[in-house]
């Protein structure tokens, strides 16, 4: 999967969509997404899916901002950070992937996804 990732988008073959799609089918997002929209939008994520590499402290998404993008961990762990009227509080939300929960981001992988 990562191979294809690696991929430009716009040099991926159908065989490498298809391929994709086998391997994030069974993703909780991508069952729910499945349902909702047409079949060709649904294959059209998996030709303009990217891949990330964050390190320990990386910030992806800053507070107040529009995103346009939409991440998923495949490893390692993201902490959100939720601002208050007086700094910042950690959320009790530690988010993890695989057996062992991590304290970094040390080699989260991050997909992103383009608006449609």
């Amino acid at each position: 999967m990562l191979e294809i990732l690696e991929i430009d988008p716009e040099d991926r073959s159908i065989e490498d969509i298809e391929d994709l799609e086998n391997c994030l089918q069974y993703h909780k997002f991508f069952k729910m997404i499945k349902k909702q929209i047409r079949p060709a939008k649904y294959m059209r994520l998996f030709k303009h899916i990217t891949i990330e590499f964050g390190t320990q402290f990386d910030r992806v998404i800053q507070a107040k901002t529009i995103g346009k993008n939409f991440y998923i961990v495949l490893s390692g762990s993201v902490t959100v950070l939720i601002p208050e009227k007086e700094g910042v509080k950690k959320d009790n939300k530690h988010l993890h992937h695989g057996k062992e929960k991590c304290s970094a981001i040390d080699e989260a992988i991050l997909l992103d996804n383009p608006n449609f």
